[in-house]
């Protein structure tokens, strides 16, 4: 750990000098940098941010060192369950951007929103018999 990351809030001033659109990457950046020295990870960029921690090797001790480094960075107190609750780096992220930081939340690309919406209305037209078939995973009647 350098100085500067035993100073309380440094993350947090470090995040604030850099523009809004920025932040949340550095915060990712960061994070992947605190889990892997944690995890004993030598190259930050081998960790899947998708891939739940604890599948990486983190013990429930380490959850408590890395939510404790993380409130100490953020100069926040952060819930005891953090880790279990926001089990990989990308959920991670997320909940510290938005609900910590006050980031804006990213929009879905509108190529995701207009595929769901076509899921939903096909899933609409299904008849009850069909919409069981369905969710029994049986071929449809």
């Amino acid at each position: 750990m350098d100085k500067r990351e035993s100073t309380t809030g440094w993350l947090t001033r470090e995040l604030d000098q850099l523009p809004q659109g920025e932040r949340r990457d550095a915060l990712g950046k960061r994070l992947h940098e605190q889990i892997a020295d944690v995890l004993e990870i030598g190259d930050p960029q081998e960790l899947d941010p998708n891939r739940p921690l604890f599948e990486m090797g983190l013990t429930s001790v380490r959850a408590v060192e890395v939510r404790d480094a993380l409130s100490s960075s953020l100069a926040v107190p952060l819930p005891a369950t953090l880790l279990f609750d926001q089990p990989t780096i990308e959920a991670l992220t997320s909940f510290l951007a938005h609900q910590i930081l006050g980031l804006p939340a990213p929009q879905a690309p509108p190529v995701a929103v207009d595929a769901a919406r076509r899921l939903m209305e096909t899933i609409d037209q299904l008849s009850d018999e069909e919409a069981a078939a369905l969710m029994s995973g049986s071929e449809s009647p």
